[in-house]
């Protein structure tokens, strides 16, 4: 004891702690992959565009911890909130409004049914539609002739239904767009946010 007394005595005491942030980390690996889904042959885009679209939602969770944890009081009680709970809890939070018939929040919401999509994967049979094929063909052929004059049904809930250069683009402009809002916004209103790893410092015994 005497010896921390004695150091105390002559030296200043600092706690150092880091608040850490990793979303950065995530828009990165978004953009390396859309980066990929352009330059990759038709056919097999799909392979860098779903994680390009993954990570900008996963982009958009991060930032919701990033700027909730910072601004909304007790925080961490509602980290199980929906995905566009958080987003609405934070735009409110710095008083922008929540359209969601408009961009970026449109598209968020089509993220949110991506996302869905992706974590409840799973086998679906699509709603039936009906071709007519003329008795004149061999009835062993008739099935393979209404395909050819129709094609596979389609279901417009499928994760692959989501996957397209249009859309991972979307995705990438709505998660820029979102922080560059909830950013222009705390400066606007002075909030001091950090947005970076930072380290925090205190004196204890000044």
């Amino acid at each position: 004891m005497s010896q921390i007394a004695e150091n105390e005595d002559t030296h200043y005491k600092v706690k150092i702690e880091l608040f850490e942030t990793n979303h950065n980390y995530l828009a990165a690996i978004m953009l390396n992959q859309a980066k990929m889904a352009k330059e990759e042959d038709i056919g097999h885009k799909f392979r860098w565009i779903i994680p390009a679209m993954s990570f900008a939602v996963f982009n958009i969770e991060s930032i919701c911890n990033l700027y909730g944890s910072q601004l909304v009081k007790n925080w961490e009680l509602l980290e199980s909130s929906s995905f566009l709970g958080k987003v609405s809890l934070v735009s409110e939070r710095l008083d922008l409004e929540v359209d969601w018939s408009k961009e970026p929040w449109q598209t968020i919401k089509k993220m949110k049914d991506f996302r869905n999509a992706l974590v409840h994967l799973k086998p679906k049979k699509t709603t039936a539609k009906y071709v007519y094929v003329k008795k004149t063909i061999d009835i062993e052929l008739v099935p393979r002739y209404a395909l050819l004059i129709d094609g596979y049904p389609s279901n417009n809930k499928s994760l692959m239904s989501y996957v397209s250069i249009e859309n991972m683009e979307k995705f990438i402009k709505a998660a820029s767009d979102l922080e560059r809002y909830w950013s222009w916004s705390c400066h606007h209103k002075k909030y001091d946010i950090h947005r970076y790893s930072t380290p925090i410092t205190e004196i204890i015994n000044s």
